[in-house]
């Protein structure tokens, strides 16, 4: 990071294939002082291949893919912000950073063969030497406010990937060619934000790479997984991301909804497999804990035994918005022609407490996005998609995930949890009452703070999903739902009356999938139910580590007039260590 800088948009991906990343602003009185967040969260669409490393301010030749010109990545980095274009003749008022309009002939040059490669330039005034250029005075909106990145500038490096922007997208499932691309409310707040005296930066990462070069490239602190914190509930280890998607073919994809002052709210997808899931169902099945919620879909899946949709998690009042958009999207499948009835399975809690609930942000384009955007590798957890707006034992809470991987001896298997963590109780994280320790908990004394939301009768709810590739009948998976439902005990779960606390547990087994229409028995081989135990331990274990990662990497979140502080790292901390609680080894090696 460059010392003089005291402004930081830091761009977040769940991993380089991403296509979506979560965008915050940071800024600093000076370099010896901590990054603060300022404002609220903003999601954002990528390149169409996700991310590459670029050519910015951080070193060169880092591992990893690499930006190259035409490939449909974003770069990673770090990166100057420089200049502002757009079609109006002056600036957006408030706007600090250099302005210039874009004429009908301004171009910025993307043929590398060209001496003005990567350069912005007025073609009337200059002799043309390029075949292939950018308009930035396009036909539509997508170029109307443009922040130019510096990338691949100092000096242009011909194939290195040109005219990186931030500008406007065309709705929540757009992707780019290798921009970043945001709603034009985030861009207006982002432009009467940006000083240049401050030296602006724009730091685009994959999470794991974050997580890495934060400390050595002094970016804001991490919210540490519990696994960092030498947290590690039961005995079986995680799968290779600690994910619900390490079960193979699982795939998860999310949108993020921070618009204004009040909507603080999204979309979860969980994708069984990558084929067409009406006509290639799943087994699955669906426990309830205690049923103050909604779960679309819930009396076919326990009737049936299978799985025909995605399964969609949002909030509580657009559960309709997602089922017309799950049916739309099965119709649309190719193969789907003739399906006149759809089982769409859609889960909730309620988020009202940070988020306008009734105004109904969620619209179908937004629940499309999330499963069109869905990918295996690791998931973004927090204060993210159906997460955005949650609270969890007081504090912010959110999407987590988590996975076991059961030794050979014990089949084998992988089994993986994410949760949907919006609930109360008297929080316990692996063992210990942390809850009563920092003085938040359900039941206590007095109301445990005047902002948290509902601390006092542990009220709430949790949606919780388990894939496994264990070969399990409906039946037997109903049983692991029920374990993970149990789960939620060992967090210190209320189970309240006002909870909604359901499970839906699903194979990914590609041998126990139903065809849509077939009528001729075949043979399918299921476990045993003498040898279901581990898989029942592992589910306690992933939904309980699942909530911790939820609750751990939450950001503080304020919205319709509360904030809703993040659990403090410190506090906790120093909790574990009085517990005799330390986290051993590197990250990695948790």
């Amino acid at each position: 990071m460059p010392a003089e800088s005291r402004q930081l948009v830091l761009s977040l991906s769940a991993s380089w294939g991403q296509t979506r990343a979560l965008l915050q602003t940071y800024g600093r009185p000076s370099k010896e002082t901590a990054w603060t967040p300022v404002g609220a969260p903003f999601e954002a669409s990528l390149g169409q291949s996700g991310l590459g490393w670029g050519r910015g301010l951080h070193p060169p030749d880092l591992a990893g893919p690499q930006k190259l010109e035409g490939d449909g990545r974003s770069p990673a980095g770090v990166f100057d912000l420089r200049l502002v274009t757009g079609y109006a003749r002056t600036a957006p008022a408030g706007t600090r950073l250099p302005y210039r309009e874009a004429t009908a002939t301004l171009r910025c040059v993307d043929d590398p063969r060209s001496s003005r490669y990567n350069q912005l330039v007025d073609e009337a005034k200059v002799r043309k030497d390029w075949s292939s250029a950018e308009d930035m005075r396009r036909k539509d909106d997508l170029y109307r406010l443009v922040v130019w990145v510096g990338h691949d500038d100092a000096p242009a490096v011909p194939g290195g990937g040109s005219c990186i922007f931030l500008h406007l997208r065309d709705g929540p499932e757009a992707t780019t060619t290798g921009c970043t691309a945001f709603e034009p409310e985030a861009m207006e707040r982002l432009l009467r934000w940006l000083d240049p005296a401050a030296r602006p930066v724009l730091v685009q990462l994959p999470d794991p790479e974050y997580r890495r070069l934060a400390a050595s490239w002094e970016l804001p602190e991490p919210r540490p997984r519990a696994r960092d914190l030498g947290l590690a509930p039961g005995v079986f280890p995680p799968g290779p991301t600690n994910a619900i998607t390490d079960v193979a073919g699982v795939r998860v994809g999310q949108v993020t909804l921070v618009e204004g002052e009040t909507v603080r709210t999204g979309v979860t997808a969980i994708l069984p497999h990558g084929g067409n899931l009406f006509q290639e169902k799943v087994p699955g099945a669906v426990f309830v804990g205690n049923a103050f919620g909604k779960l679309a879909g819930s009396t076919q899946v326990r009737e049936l035994g299978t799985i025909e949709t995605p399964i969609v998690l949002t909030n509580t009042l657009a559960v309709g918005t997602a089922v017309e958009a799950l049916v739309a999207w099965t119709l649309a499948e190719p193969g789907n022609e003739a399906v006149r009835s759809v089982n769409a399975l859609v889960g909730e809690t309620n988020d009202g407490g940070l988020s306008d609930i009734r105004s109904l942000p969620v619209r179908r384009e937004h629940v499309l996005a999330a499963i069109r955007s869905a990918t295996a590798g690791p998931v973004a957890e927090g204060t993210v998609g159906a997460g955005t707006g949650t609270t969890v034992f007081g504090w912010k809470g959110g999407i987590g995930t988590a996975s076991r991987r059961l030794p050979e001896r014990f089949g084998g298997h992988t089994l993986g949890v994410l949760v949907q963590a919006n609930f109360g109780g008297v929080l316990t994280m692996d063992g210990i009452p942390v809850g009563r320790e920092l003085g938040r908990y359900a039941f206590g004394p007095t109301e445990a703070s005047a902002t948290a939301v509902r601390p006092g009768r542990g009220d709430g709810s949790c949606m919780i999903v388990v894939a496994t590739d264990a070969l399990l009948s409906p039946r037997d998976l109903e049983r692991l739902a029920a374990r993970a439902v149990f789960g939620l005990a060992r967090t210190g779960s209320s189970f309240s009356n006002g909870s909604g606390d359901y499970a839906i547990a699903f194979s990914a087994a590609e041998e126990l999938r139903r065809r849509q229409g077939e009528e001729v028995p075949r043979a399918r081989a299921e476990l045993p139910t003498d040898a279901l135990s581990p898989l029942f331990q592992a589910a306690l274990e992933a939904t309980e580590e699942a909530v911790l990662n939820a609750l751990l990497r939450a950001t503080t979140l304020s919205g319709s007039g509360r904030t809703v502080e993040a659990i403090p790292i410190d506090r906790v901390r120093a909790v574990l260590a009085r517990h005799g609680r330390t986290a051993q080894g590197s990250a990695a090696e948790r």
